[in-house]
């Protein structure tokens, strides 16, 4: 049988000479839809572009490089695919035990497309495994049996490095050769002699000499072919560290500054950088002029040389001295008032002199002469200390202010075919972002976005000259020459256009032009240069992934300019498609064999791809006080159907889940317990196109789709919801990310606790207990913040909405519109946040009722507000309105106790409502205590959860009010950053720790136990 089809099918092609194949009437035959748009992606198809017979027999070597086909044969246009078929099982046959044959062809598994290239690959990593392992003499062979889907790996091992014997020589001191033995946990007989052996002796050798001081040891380890490790020791003296003269302080010891312990070997360098780090650590804290050396006195000699030294440091650190004045000196044409603004990097705390701060503020100065056109100042500090303070004397030699009158592009003739693109990087000299305003008289007019640009304009005009292109920025009035300016419109120029259009090296020479006139002006001169396109993309290793997924985030067609930035893009969005674990992108020639030149452009490019498993499991473990403990599991199915689409399984088990009393008890949540248990089921689709709506949506939309049955506790409340979402989220310019979406929520709200009546806390909290949602909405991030967990700077903004409305079968009792908008400010304080961090945030929310029926806001839809994150000085989710339901006895009948007149009165429990407003604002200054992991912080809360918008009030069943006055709380707390920051906070009302009056509200209301959580978004 004929394997690569009819051959009647050569007939449909018309009659063709040797000498050319038109690409664009290229016929495949064989193979898969994916195979043929790999084959075709690799031969560089071109529509209208004719293949030579040289061109097209390397059109069939690239279709080979792809390691899909057995076979790839072609003539007269036809071009006939084998595909290797699937794996159905792997056989692994020799003498090599199972602790070796695990995971030894870790990339090779049951149901993928192995070609030779991959197959031999697996087989090199194997054998060189072996080798590494202990034998030096194992070979593996590989072979294809049943139709190529078995693989057959054949291990010979040969001769093993076995360990036969250990022989401990040199100076041992007080160690017994036995004991040096069972330390390195070498086993005669057993053990094999390899590199990873060799290295866990030392590590373990050394660890045991240290441990007993002996930091001046040597080891040395040789294994001859007949099986002995001779171990060759010389201990050396036992080291005492100790320092005289100043201390450390106590969060710092002489061990961690001086390396001996941690060094893999010793040398007397080791002492010496003890030195250099004793000395960096005084002036981190303000001393600027440290003195310290150390001695090495032998204190103890036996037979085999010293037996004991002693190392001392001498510490004289000097006096800590804080940021004094500033004095400047021959400044003349900035005012001393910019100076001092400029040199200002202490914050406002009194910062010690730290060599980085006094490097700041030169630097800072510096800047400033450069970004007012003096190209040529230099700077120069000298510190005079006095009364503990540091003052700093800068002295300036300011030199030529240069002033720019027009930049110039000198362009070959056809100017790359794009000089207008290439001009509009010179508007980078006076703007941050250009703004174009118009086209006139054949130029086109820019005016610049900066402040101390007030005014300005640009005009961008292309003139022939001699033979040369030259586009030509004249600007309205003369403006500063910056090198930072100059350095951005050369880097626009250059490593932005010129490279997008293919120009892989690209040359641009540079200079500053005085004109007779005294006119100044900066030329840029381009050289005529080859302009590279792309010619192939051959993609290897797509064994499961489908050839739509992968080439539409290649995005990379035959005939495009070889731009290096968005082939950078392409590798990160091919990576970034979770079907593969790593990807690597390369010329073809790269990987061609050494011989005659090889016959590869450098448009024919090669991505090398190697599929991750399509399972991940995970598992975590959290607690917080408002939710409680939680274990949680994860199962995802990547790449769904071969296009990175992703199904996930996600559970939360909390002790409503649990009942688990131990952790209870552990990880307390108050007087009721509070949970959070979910079970969720997911899809994502990381490209949606989906018919017309795909069409109209921008490129990469995410679609989203969740089922989810969440039971919450929350103090006495259970809410059961069975929700399902579907949203689409696509990603916007400057970091703003939109997400329209739908939620269907089915609620039922009830008692937590059998001493509350369900129905009378129905009536009491005014909420259906049940009720279905249903609402669309709509949601913008902007994330600016430098950490998402850890935010020194930036800016982090939310606004969403979502209409709960009776037209999208909504409950009538829970028609609602909602508006939560939230932002949050981070500011760095001294030089690079040495000093701390200001963080500052707000959160205002809305929600209204849309319908008569509809007065109260179903509970799950309410503004809570309470504990870590909102309001830390008041109970978790007590902040804002408050009730009080009667508590029943075991036989259903309200409980009595008796009240404070000694008559009996009925026994209830106070409870928060929630509301239909909030607000909340958190300003908090955070600075590190000891280096980078322990932090303390101080804070400020404010806000309040309102009944109903407008109101300071809120009112009960029997019509009683209470007034809702903004509630401040002032707090403390640790942080600890080990990963995720993790926070201790405790806060208490300003009321309270002034001594004021407060309502039997905020008195039962305040935070009484210590808060913990994690992050920092508010």
């Amino acid at each position: 049988m004929n394997r690569f089809g009819p051959p009647l099918l050569l007939l449909a092609v018309p009659a063709l000479g040797l000498g050319q194949a038109p690409a664009d009437r290229l016929e495949f035959v064989g193979g898969s839809v994916d195979d043929q748009a790999f084959a075709r992606a690799a031969a560089g198809v071109r529509p209208g572009h004719a293949l030579s017979g040289p061109e097209f027999q390397l059109a069939l070597e690239a279709i080979r490089a792809t390691d899909r086909f057995r076979a790839v044969e072609g003539g007269q246009g036809v071009v006939r695919l084998d595909p290797w078929p699937r794996v159905a099982a792997i056989q692994v046959r020799g003498d090599a035990p199972s602790s070796l044959r695990r995971n030894l062809f870790p990339g090779l598994r049951k149901g993928d497309r192995v070609g030779a290239t991959r197959l031999e690959a697996q087989r090199a990593q194997a054998q060189e495994h072996l080798v590494a392992a202990g034998y030096p003499a194992a070979r593996v062979a590989v072979s294809r049996a049943e139709g190529d889907t078995r693989i057959v790996m054949d291990l010979a091992l040969g001769r093993p490095n076995l360990i036969r014997g250990v022989e401990v020589v040199g100076k041992v001191g007080p160690f017994s050769t036995a004991s040096l033995v069972r330390e390195t946990k070498v086993v005669p007989g057993v053990t094999l002699w390899n590199r990873e052996v060799e290295l866990e002796c030392l590590r373990r050798l050394r660890k045991k000499l240290v441990g007993a001081k002996r930091f001046e040891s040597h080891v040395d380890l040789d294994w001859d072919t007949g099986g002995l490790l001779r171990i060759t020791l010389d201990v050396g003296p036992k080291v005492i560290l100790t320092s005289d003269g100043a201390g450390l302080g106590w969060t710092t010891t002489l061990k961690d500054l001086v390396p001996l312990a941690r060094a893999d070997h010793y040398t007397p360098e080791l002492l010496d950088e003890g030195e250099r780090r004793i000395v960096r650590l005084f002036r981190s804290r303000g001393h600027l002029d440290p003195q310290v050396t150390y001695s090495r006195t032998v204190t103890k000699t036996g037979p085999e040389g010293p037996e004991e030294v002693v190392v001392t440091y001498h510490l004289a650190p000097g006096p800590v001295s804080k940021l004094g004045a500033f004095t400047f000196e021959g400044n003349q044409a900035v005012s001393e008032k910019d100076l001092r603004k400029a040199a200002d990097v202490g914050g406002f705390l009194g910062a010690k002199a730290r060599p980085e701060l006094l490097d700041a503020a030169e630097n800072h100065i510096q800047a400033l002469y450069e970004s007012r056109g003096f190209t040529d100042a230099k700077v120069r500090r000298s510190v005079e200390l006095r009364n503990g303070k540091a003052d700093l004397v800068f002295r300036i030699r300011e030199g030529r202010q240069r002033l720019v009158n027009w930049a110039r592009l000198d362009l070959p003739p056809e100017g790359f075919g794009d000089p207008w693109g290439l001009g509009s990087g010179l508007a980078l000299l006076f703007a941050d972002k250009p703004v174009f305003v118009a086209d006139r008289d054949g130029a086109r007019i820019y005016r610049s976005d900066r402040r101390e640009m007030a005014g300005c304009e640009a005009a961008l005009a292309l003139h022939p000259v001699e033979g040369r292109l030259q586009v030509t920025l004249t600007f309205s009035r003369p403006i500063p020459l910056l090198k930072a300016d100059l350095f951005r419109a050369y880097t626009s120029v250059r490593q932005q256009h010129l490279v997008a259009l293919g120009v892989l090296r690209p040359t641009v020479r540079s200079q500053v032009v005085v004109e007779e006139s005294g006119a100044c002006g900066i030329l840029f001169e381009v050289p005529d240069q080859p302009m590279e396109k792309v010619d192939r993309v051959v993609v290897r290793g797509a064994g499961r992934t489908r050839a739509r997924a992968v080439l539409r985030e290649i995005n990379l067609n035959p005939g495009d300019p070889l731009d290096q930035d968005k082939l950078g893009r392409a590798q990160g969005r091919l990576g970034g498609l979770g079907a593969f674990q790593r990807v690597e992108v390369s010329n073809l020639a790269e990987g061609a064999e050494a011989g005659p030149p090889s016959p590869w452009k450098a448009g024919d490019l090669l991505f090398r791809a190697e599929e991750r498993s399509p399972w991940v499991i995970t598992n975590s473990f959290g607690y917080d006080r408002t939710q409680g403990y939680y274990l949680g599991t994860g199962v995802q199915r990547l790449n769904v159907g071969g296009m990175g689409r992703t199904v996930d399984f996600n559970a939360r088990a909390g002790d409503g889940f649990l009942n688990n009393r131990t952790l209870r008890e552990t990880f307390p949540t108050g007087q009721y317990t509070r949970s959070l248990n979910s079970v969720s089921l997911g899809y994502t689709d990381p490209w949606f196109e989906h018919g017309k709506l795909g069409e109209a949506l921008p490129d990469r939309t995410t679609f989203r789709t969740e089922g989810a049955y969440i039971q919450e506790q929350r103090y006495i409340y259970q809410v059961r919801r069975r929700r399902f979402l579907a949203s689409l989220r696509w990603a916007l310019p400057s970091r703003v990310a939109v997400e329209a979406g739908y939620r269907f929520e089915r609620v039922e709200v009830a008692a937590s606790n059998d001493n509350i009546n369900s129905d009378d806390l129905t009536k009491i909290a005014k909420y259906p207990d049940r009720a279905i949602i249903s609402s669309p909405y709509v949601q913008v991030v902007r994330d600016t913040r430098d950490s998402a967990f850890d935010p020194t700077t930036g800016t982090y903004s939310l606004a969403r909405f979502e209409a709960a409305s009776q037209f999208f079968l909504t409950s009538k009792n829970s028609s609602f519109m909602k508006l939560d908008l939230r932002n949050q400010w981070t500011w760095p304080v001294g030089y690079k946040a040495s000093a701390g961090v200001v963080a500052f945030g707000v959160r205002l929310g809305l929600a209204v009722p849309t319908a008569k029926t509809a007065e109260d806001l179903p509970l799950s839809e309410r503004f809570f507000a309470g504990g870590s994150g909102t309001m830390r000085g008041v109970e978790p989710d007590f902040l804002g309105p408050l009730g009080r339901i009667p508590i029943l006895n075991a036989d259903g009948k309200i409980k009595m106790i008796t009240g404070p007149d000694g008559l009996p009165v009925e026994a209830t429990e106070q409870i928060p409502l929630g509301g239909q407003a909030l607000f909340i604002a958190n300003l908090e200054y955070r600075f590190p205590i000891l280096g980078p992991t322990l932090w303390g912080e101080v804070f400020v809360d404010t806000g309040q959860v309102y009944q109903k918008p407008g109101r300071a009030w809120s009112e009960d069943a029997k019509g009683n009010r209470t007034n809702l006055p903004l509630r401040t709380a002032l707090g403390l707390g640790i942080i600890v950053k080990l990963g995720i920051p993790l926070k201790l906070e405790y806060a208490a009302d300003v009321d309270r720790i002034l001594g004021r009056p407060r309502s039997a509200g905020d008195r039962s209301t305040q935070l009484r136990n210590v808060t913990i959580s994690a992050g920092f978004q508010f």
